[in-house]
């Protein structure tokens, strides 16, 4: 487990526990949250960097204009995820437990 004693804020929903500030807790989270945020923050632009890459290799075989496009794709691609973050902010849900 890795442990930050850094103080974070998290906005939780309304639980049914009674915590005091100071309350020392736990934040929890499914692990398939935690998976699904490494599928879209780093394999799938990982993925669209390449077929990027490669289908603009294959179109005029310059590696420098394929290289530039490559990396200009992540632009509408975290366009889309910041525009999606509502969507990823409902999927997303933590856990508060008192130690």
């Amino acid at each position: 487990m890795l442990r930050d004693t850094s103080q974070r804020e998290v906005v939780v929903p309304c639980t049914q526990q009674a915590l005091q500030v100071g309350d020392e807790v736990l934040v929890r989270m499914k692990p398939t949250t935690g998976y699904t945020a490494v599928l879209w923050l780093y394999v799938a632009p990982f993925a669209v960097v390449m077929l990027v890459m490669v289908g603009m290799l294959m179109l005029n075989n310059n590696e420098g204009v394929a290289g530039l496009s490559a990396l200009l794709s992540l632009v509408p691609y975290y366009g889309l995820l910041f525009l999606m973050r509502h969507y990823f902010q409902q999927s997303c849900r933590f856990e508060v437990v008192k130690r």
